[in-house]
């Protein structure tokens, strides 16, 4: 049963019916959530994370807050950075 599903997904995947890519955050969606973050305080001034910061969705690991917003954001996908920002502009 389960060796059907990879292989069905397999195939999908050679037709190029599902993506397999990963689209990262875009400079301006990080510069974005950089300066939100800051204004949230959820970030120093000079970027770095605060404990707070983990409250975010696709939050910071605590190794991740250890270092800048900047660092974290770019490890976000596209979709992932646009659910950020929807959450630091409703809140």
């Amino acid at each position: 049963m389960e060796r059907e599903r990879v292989a069905k997904e397999l195939v999908k995947i050679a037709k190029g019916l599902v993506s397999t890519t990963r689209v990262s955050a875009t400079q301006k969606q990080v510069k974005y959530i950089v300066h939100l973050m800051i204004d949230a305080g959820h970030a120093h001034r000079k970027g770095y994370l605060r404990g707070s910061s983990k409250n975010v969705p696709h939050g910071p690991s605590m190794r991740e807050r250890q270092g800048t917003v900047d660092e974290w954001a770019e490890t976000l996908t596209s979709r992932q950075a646009s659910e950020v920002i929807d959450y630091l502009l409703t809140s």
